[in-house]
């Protein structure tokens, strides 16, 4: 295997053992056994009173393109996935159907933000990726929205693009911020791709 670093497919973002436990489970005939589960969390950050749901745009987008390709199925045969689950992954798509809290909606603790009700092959591999999306926006989406509350008034932008964990984190990030509040961002790419008013300092 010979690793192309310009190639990137999220559907890769996942815990290992959820390839093996989908493996064994798909081996045992299990993969069209349907499944439900829900997402939430059990406390707000800081003990403060709420949350903002966001990044479920991101995440249907995920499901909706959920693929393998060769290059991910000729890895996942190096790392001892047998031949079944292989060719399986090889031609997979996401069938299941999602449930979520609109982006933006006020939540608490213990109060489902997404339901997934799919295959079990299919639930146990979307879930790291799941709960990475929904609990980085939601972090980004609640800090915003409490510090535009508090400035009572006064404009505040997301100037995360020089601090944000990788490219990615900057891009979701402002837009996390726009749904908690934040009236713009520095970033130029979260305006020209999501529409949130670019500006800042001179």
């Amino acid at each position: 295997y010979l690793p192309d670093e310009d190639y990137d497919n999220p559907a890769m973002v996942v815990d290992f053992y959820e390839f093996t436990m989908a493996n064994c489970l798909f081996l045992h005939g299990y993969k069209d056994t349907k499944l439900v589960f829900d997402m939430f969390f059990r406390k707000n950050p800081d003990d403060q009173g709420y949350s903002i749901s966001a990044g479920q745009r991101k995440l249907t987008r995920f499901l909706l393109n959920y693929h393998f390709n060769a290059q991910d199925i000729w890895w996942l045969r190096t790392k001892g996935m047998s031949e079944a689950f292989c060719e399986y992954l090889r031609t997979y798509q996401w069938k299941g159907d999602m449930y979520a809290l609109p982006e933006g909606t006020v939540c608490y603790p213990n109060v489902q933000m997404v339901r997934i009700e799919c295959d079990m092959v299919g639930a146990i591999l979307i879930e790291t990726y799941l709960l990475q999306t929904i609990n980085f926006h939601s972090l980004i989406a609640t800090k915003a929205n409490r510090i535009t509350r508090a400035a009572q008034g006064r404009t505040v932008l997301d100037f995360g693009s020089r601090r944000a964990q990788g490219y990615d984190g900057v891009i979701y990030g402002a837009r996390a911020a726009y749904i908690g509040g934040c009236q713009g961002t520095a970033c130029v790419l979260a305006d020209r791709d999501f529409k949130i008013p670019a500006g800042g300092t001179m």
